[in-house]
């Protein structure tokens, strides 16, 4: 299934890797009172996702249609036939997607502890219209709850059960947490 990309975002795209001067108020001003306005852009591999401008991973994926293409390269290389792919921290679902895609035999779970950033994957699973096994849970030695710290924004990536030392943390949410042997 091939999603259609609107002028206005090929535009908001295009804007974006050009790191034009102003573009932050050119940003605001096409997406009108929607203060949360996501660009629909196409990764090179296929897939169909809805980026926020500002977030360091979304705009390494616009600059150059994908991030960490070694991470995708290893899952693919070391993935076997009709095998099943476990994406712990999905965020917004850039490798769940590409790998579900380019392996439709494969099984792909996603574990996504952050609700903020689960919220992003559910919407970039549902608009590729891809079979994803979705978990709003962290993983970890115990099952409970566990504190996760969220930074600021610019990058949702570094939300955490460990904080990284240096990262400036805002917030923490309390959740839910399973072993792998219960998921399992």
């Amino acid at each position: 299934m091939s999603v259609r990309i609107g002028a206005r975002d090929r535009f908001l795209a295009l804007i974006s890797r050009w790191r034009l001067r102003g573009r932050d108020r050119l940003h605001r001003l096409l997406r009108g009172n929607n203060a949360s306005y996501p660009i629909r852009v196409r990764t090179k591999h296929g897939a169909t996702l809805l980026l926020e401008p500002g977030e360091m991973i979304d705009e390494q994926i616009l600059l150059r249609g994908y991030y960490e293409e070694g991470v995708l390269n290893a899952v693919l290389h070391h993935l076997p036939a009709a095998g099943t792919y476990w994406d712990i921290g999905a965020h917004l679902g850039l490798h769940a997607i590409t790998v579900r895609q380019l392996r439709p035999d494969a099984t792909v779970v996603c574990f996504e502890p952050s609700i903020v950033n689960f919220t992003r994957l559910y919407r970039n699973a549902r608009l590729n219209a891809v079979d994803l096994r979705l978990l709003n849970v962290g993983l970890a030695q115990e099952r409970g709850y566990a504190r996760l710290s969220l930074p600021g924004r610019g990058n949702s990536g570094l939300a955490s059960f460990a904080p990284w030392s240096g990262v400036a943390y805002e917030d923490q949410l309390l959740c839910r947490c399973e072993t792998g042997d219960a998921i399992i």
